[in-house]
């Protein structure tokens, strides 16, 4: 009869509605999902760009300390080398001293 086959539309859109309500709760959670994931993903590449900004700084740091290593190495090398020679003419004096 026409009215059950009018209460059985009523009842498939009753369905299709709450279908539809479903998919759009779905996709606004979907939407806020992402939405958080994006900024998820900014953060985490701001923190990553801090991190290398940090490792470059440590690198230039590095660079500066083993440059006045090398510097400090050379002048010691220097001092040794040239307390060497007055020690190898203070050992001939002693030699010619004792020789004499």
């Amino acid at each position: 009869s026409t009215g059950e086959r009018m209460e059985d539309e009523i009842s498939k859109n009753a369905v299709l509605a709450k279908e539809v309500v479903d998919l759009k709760a779905t996709i606004e959670f979907l939407q806020m999902e992402h939405s958080f994931s994006e900024s998820e993903l900014s953060r985490r590449d701001e923190s990553i760009e801090e991190l290398l900004s940090e490792v470059e700084k440590l690198r230039e740091n590095r660079e500066s300390v083993l440059q006045r290593a090398k510097t400090k190495l050379k002048e010691r090398t220097k001092k040794l080398n040239s307390s060497r020679i007055r020690l190898g003419y203070a050992l001939m004096e002693v030699r010619e001293l004792k020789g004499s």
